[in-house]
């Protein structure tokens, strides 16, 4: 075998060397080393024909073992060699991710390896379909342009238009090149356009010879076109064949599909703006999509070429092939049929002094906990502890941990979670250490954390785990550190649920923990136990609401399949009508994983070991009887199940009344950081199947009603989510939460966010990639949900490419991001070379900036500029530099750096300030900076926020006029930030209106002088006064709600149009800095008395300057209130960026700043008092603001 292994077999001589394949993986996949082999398909028999003895190979498979006679039987299997294209694609793909493919080979993983596999057939399926398509839809994928679905234009835009609805529009021409100004009304066409424009050059005398060349070029490419039509009229044979397209000035963004034009989301931002509409014509044989053969089956597609970097392919590409013969096929027992307590044994920890900067301890010891998310499932449990001995690496506990939970009441997704603890100081007693003992004496609570580490309790394919294994434990970071010891539970603490299950690598250097699972079954060795699948679920829990009515009215759901399965038999309860009773099956994608066997113990509801589990495996910790509402009692049976009861005239048999649905409405619309009393959570559960009927928001908190520790409640719950009608997606945004781990359920949020449109899920894939590190399975419904997106839409490619690629630094992440990158690859080909420009690109400039950083001379600062010019002409970064699409923003195409403009910024990490040459000549010159030592992941979280309430705003019909600049992560402290052009700081302005540094920032004149300035007329002026108040509202309610500090004067600035914009978001959720233990920031906001006399047209009269004050603060009453309704979508954005590795955003309690902020608790009226009273402290306080900006002009040079 290619692993190495001597495979014997007993075969009949009928048998084909298809089939003898078939016998070697299925005996070689309970034999070891089966992690080393690939696909079947890559490998081909050779043998020693026993006549002539000579070496053949088997190239015909259908061949019959009695049409060969190999020497003494024996038979070899190799793999084929790879072709030179496949290798070449592998290490293109190895270079442009910064991980050779070859690290995935060598893990000899079997998840990983039928990761690949999947995903290639994935990607095939796709690239296939794209050699399909025609080309406007190739425009579409490659070119996607964002439309506003309403056609009605919303009346924040009909303002910057003139009454009667005409815009001032440019076309331009390149050949020949021309440019045409046109009035048009904003509900043409863009084919309208095209047609209206061509009109204007054929009736115009001065152009007649511009026309006449445009009509010949057509007439001699009309073999490319339609020509069915009649030709005479030549201004519709232009026009028809759509033989020009129109293209936004400057970007890379065409007006497609025969949308109207202020439906176009970049026309309504270039009409906010107050610019003119430039368009320019553009040939569509000029188009050139990025190595556009790719839209022909590239070779891999095929099976005879396919290449493979090594192993691709484990269990599930078996499957197909296993399914034609059902031979020694492992027996499987349901986990539900387990009714014994979880036991694990653990053994050694090796390597214990090789943790960097681990705490001086004289004790150690073992916590182990089995936790569904970031709930303990059970009582925790402590070895004694053990003294560490210089002269060891490695201590020996040998001790078995017996929980209280049992197998039958483990969840799919529970996982085994271990902290190695310390003592400082004296450790007095040695005996076990449990939550229940409540651990008398502090001393004996251990007070460090030195290592951590967490295992799934099944694997991928929902096998539970049954022998000895080695677990590579993660150092402990600044996050871990124990500080608060005074919780009912402080040790709880010691854990990392939410942290990866993924084990560190030999290399890493930290401890190894080895632990032995108890096997739970006696008789056949091959016998797995192996968690229920859906439909048997479904089949034992089913609703009563939905077993008692008509199958045929009732809407079936199709099942959520374990995440290891192609696919279950429950089908779609919101799109079929299949009866859920009739157990069907969905032939050989019904499930690839799960091995199927007329032995294995199915579930049934009259099976005694059923029975038997559900009467034994309760919580340990029932719920409170709710006895203080009058409408519903509980009594304690008599029965062996000790189950509540309920009112005959509540139980979920009959319908809720309105009044306990509305209580559940009410505090079903709260927030995820709201605790549910126990009596809501009873009312929620007992109504459970009225409110997947009238009240299906109320899910989310439902799945929070009980704890996730009892067989009976599991299953109700699951087999409930069926049948479950679909939420909104922002609502099921929530659900891919780390507080939501189980499969079903986040399969469920992948079926709802299946609505979000390409624009819509663009606003949101920050979090929906974060929330890939609460999967605990690589291949899951999210990865293939944005995988399937990606390679829908370059442009959600390209930002999910760079969301990804910027962690690959990360360990604990770089094997399932680096797989999900080979798999866009390998479904994006003609992606491939503009990233890896990119790429390219980026290492260039973070080696330019490493040699400025470095350099310590003291040379002047202008000399240093002029050095760093010099090193960008040369050739080996000139040829590179140019012609390359922004990671920024995929809409802009970069031309050449105009090195002249080039410099570094005096801030302490110097970044580039870069310009690049617009492609498009009659555009501007594109602006960047270009920063590495600093992490901007905050500040793409900020912007994001900020446009999210941008976008809420303008839904509700308000513009607040705000600047969320585009920033973002490309690697390890590595980033690049927009340059918003035609701007300034607030410290500069001041300073240019003042002369000492000291007295700039108490002169309340000078901003408004400078926007003067800038709008001499008095139209211009309260144009721009306007701006920015609007604007100054915005970013008021923004910075209040997000917490957004350190706001001096440098990070604050107003463009000459006077829109005001905040920058540098380092502290948000209230981190505010202090100085000594004082606070710097005693406003919540700012709002100066400079920026008040601009809001006030700088009126002394206090009558005028008060109704302008009172509508600016009528403005920010309403912005807040819009914000705090849609609270829960902030907050549920933040709780999933939580473990992401972001300082500020780390636990719950930096969450409970929104809700302070946001007064979700209270009443609308009383939201709005508190936010007045906001107002009024901050302008009370802005002379303490005022302070403060003049320290910071005085420190800092504001050149």
């Amino acid at each position: 075998m290619p692993n190495g292994t001597l495979i014997e077999l007993n075969l009949p001589l009928d048998y084909t060397f298809a089939e003898i394949k078939v016998e070697l993986f299925e005996t070689a996949q309970r034999g070891p080393m089966f992690g080393v082999l690939g696909d079947p398909k890559i490998y081909i028999f050779n043998y020693v024909d026993k006549d002539l003895g000579q070496r053949k190979q088997i190239d015909d498979e259908q061949l019959r073992l009695i049409d060969v006679a190999p020497f003494c039987g024996f038979c070899e299997l190799k793999k084929q060699e790879a072709d030179s294209a496949a290798l070449e694609l592998d290490e293109q793909i190895g270079r442009l991710i910064g991980k050779p493919l070859t690290d995935f080979d060598s893990l000899h993983n079997p998840e990983v390896n039928e990761f690949r596999y999947r995903m290639r057939s994935l990607c095939e399926e796709i690239v296939k379909t794209r050699q399909s398509n025609s080309w406007l839809e190739k425009m579409r994928y490659a070119f996607p342009c964002e439309v506003d679905r309403m056609v009605e234009a919303p009346k924040y835009i009909l303002q910057r238009i003139s009454s009667d609805g005409y815009v001032h529009v440019q076309v331009f021409f390149d050949r020949p090149s021309i440019a045409i100004d046109m009035t048009v009304h904003h509900m043409v066409t863009a084919d309208e356009l095209i047609q209206l424009t061509i009109r204007h050059l054929a009736n115009d005398p001065r152009q007649r010879n511009v026309f006449e060349q445009i009509l010949s070029e057509v007439e001699n490419e009309s073999f490319l076109y339609d020509t069915s039509f009649e030709s005479t009229d030549p201004i519709k044979m232009i026009c028809t064949n759509n033989y020009y397209l129109l293209k936004i000035e400057g970007c890379l963004e065409y007006l497609l599909g025969n949308y109207r034009l202020i439906q176009y989301k970049m026309i309504q931002k270039i009409l906010l703006s107050d610019q003119t509409i430039r368009l320019i014509a553009v040939r569509r044989l000029s188009i050139e999509f990025e190595d556009e053969s790719i839209y022909s089956v590239p070779e891999f597609t095929q099976p005879k070429s396919r290449p493979r970097s090594q192993s691709v392919i484990s269990l599930g590409s078996l499957s197909s092939i296993v399914a034609l013969s059902s031979r020694r096929r492992p027996k499987v027992l349901s986990s539900w049929l387990i009714d014994r307590k979880l036991v694990i044994h653990i053994n050694t920890l090796s390597k214990i002094g090789s943790v960097d900067d681990q705490p001086v301890v004289n004790h150690i010891a073992i916590m182990v906990g089995i936790f569904h998310g970031d709930k303990l499932l059970c009582n925790h449990i402590m070895t004694p502890p053990k003294p560490l001995n210089d002269d060891s690496d490695e201590i020996e506990f040998g001790m078995d941990i017996v929980f209280t939970l049992k197998v039958s009441d483990l969840p799919r997704m529970a996982r085994i979670c271990f902290a190695v603890v310390g003592w400082t100081g004296s450790v007095s007693g040695s005996k076990k250490l449990s939550k229940s003992t409540s651990i008398a004496a502090i001393q004996q609570r251990p007070n460090q954390l030195i290592c951590w580490g967490n295992m799934n309790f099944f694997d991928y394919r929902g096998i539970l785990r049954e022998t000895a294994t080695t677990v590579g434990m993660w150092g402990r970071t600044e996050s871990d550190a124990i500080e608060d010891v005074s919780d009912a539970d402080p040790m709880e603490k010691f854990f990392n649920p939410l942290g990866t299950v993924v084990q560190s690598s030999q290399e890493a250097g930290y401890p190894l923990l080895t632990v032995a699972f108890t096997k739970y079954h006696d008789g056949d060795k091959d016998q797995v136990i192996k968690y229920p699948e859906m439909r048997e679920i479904v089949k034992l829990y089913q609703p009563e609401q939905i077993v008692g009515a008509n199958s045929t009215k009732q809407p079936t759901m199709e099942s959520f399949p374990e995440e290891t399965s192609f696919d279950d038999s429950v089908l779609d309860n919101r799109n079929s009508s299949t009866n859920i009773n009739k157990n069907t099956s969905s032939g050989k994608e019904e499930s690839e994983y799960e091995f199927n066997n007329n032995n294995n113990r199915s579930l049934n509801e009259n099976d005694p070991a059923i029975r038997r589990t559900s009467s034994m495996s309760n919580p340990s910790n029932h719920r409170t009887a709710w006895t203080q509402k009058p409408s519903v009692t509980f009594e304690n049976s008599d029965s062996n199940d000790s189950e509540w009861k309920i009112n005959p005239k509540l139980s979920t048999k009959s319908h809720g009344s309105k009044q306990l649905l509305k209580q559940i409405s009410e505090f079903c619309d709260r927030d995820l950081l709201y605790k549910m009393t126990d009596s809501e959570r009873e009312l929620l559960w007992m109504l459970r199947e009225d409110c997947q009927r009238q009240l299906p928001n109320a899910l989310n908190k439902l799945l929070l009603s009980f704890k996730w520790n009892n067989q009976k409640e599991i299953g109700q719950a699951l087999a409930l989510l069926q049948f479950w009608p679909k939420i909104s997606p922002t609502k099921a945004l929530e659900l891919l939460d780390y507080a939501y781990p189980d499969s079903a359920v986040r399969k469920y949020a992948v079926e709802c966010l299946k609505e979000l449109s390409h624009d819509d899920l663009s606003q949101y894939l920050l979090q929906i990639v974060q929330a890939l590190k609460h999967e605990s399975y690589i291949y899951n419904d999210l990865v293939r949900f944005l995988l399937e997106r990606a390679l829908e839409n370059q442009r959600i490619g390209h930002t999910l490419f760079w969301l990804l690629r910027s962690e690959m630094h990360d360990p604990t992440v770089s094997i399932s991001y680096g797989l999900i990158l080979e798999a866009y690859c390998r479904g994006a080909v003609d992606h491939i070379h503009i990233l890896q420009r990119q790429v390219d690109c980026i290492n260039r400039l973070i080696r330019i900036q490493n040699i400025i950083t470095q350099d310590k001379s003291r040379d002047s600062r202008e000399k240093k500029i002029g050095q760093m010019q010099d090193m960008l002409m040369q050739k080996y970064y000139m040829d590179t530099l140019h012609s390359w699409i922004s990671p920024l923003n995929p809409l802009c195409k970069l031309g050449k750096l105009k090195i002249s403009k080039c410099r570094f910024m005096d801030s302490k990490m110097k970044p580039l300030w870069l310009v690049f040459e617009n492609p498009d000549s009659s555009a501007g010159d594109v602006y960047m900076i270009f920063k590495c030592g600093d992490d901007l992941r905050q500040d793409m979280l900020t912007l994001q926020m900020i446009k999210i309430m941008d976008s809420l705003w303008k839904q509700a019909g308000y513009d607040f006029r705000m600047t969320p600049y585009g920033v973002v992560s490309l690697g390890k402290n590595v980033g690049m930030i927009e340059v918003v052009l035609n701007s300034q700081t607030i410290a500069n302005i001041q300073k240019e209106k003042s002369t000492s540094a000291m007295v700039a920032a108490f002169k309340r004149g000078s901003l408004y002088g400078w926007i003067k300035e800038h709008n001499q007329t008095e139209e211009a002026l309260n144009k721009a006064i306007e701006e920015f108040t609007m604007s100054c509202v915005g970013y008021c309610v923004a910075t209040y709600v997000l917490g957004v500090a350190d706001r001096h004067n440098d990070n604050l600035m107003v463009s000459k149009n006077g829109q005001l914009f905040h920058i540098d978001f380092g502290h948000i959720l209230g981190k505010f800095k202090s100085k000594f233990g004082i606070r710097r920031e005693r406003v919540p906001f700012v709002i100066t008395h400079d920026f008040v006399y601009v809001i006030t047209h700088g009126k002394e009269k206090k009558d005028r300057a008060g109704m302008l004050w009172a509508r600016f603060q009528e403005h920010c009453e309403i912005a807040y209130l819009i914000i705090r309704k849609n609270a829960d979508l902030i907050i549920s954005l933040f709780s999933m960026m939580l473990g992401t590795g972001i300082a500020e955003v780390s636990n719950e309690e930096d969450l409970q700043y929104l809700r302070d902020t946001l007064q979700i608790d209270i009443t609308e009226e009383q939201a709005r008092l508190h936010f007045r009273n906001k107002l009024t402290e901050a302008v009370r306080n802005s002379w303490k603001t005022s302070i403060n900006w003049s320290a910071h002009n005085i420190a800092k040079d504001n050149v």
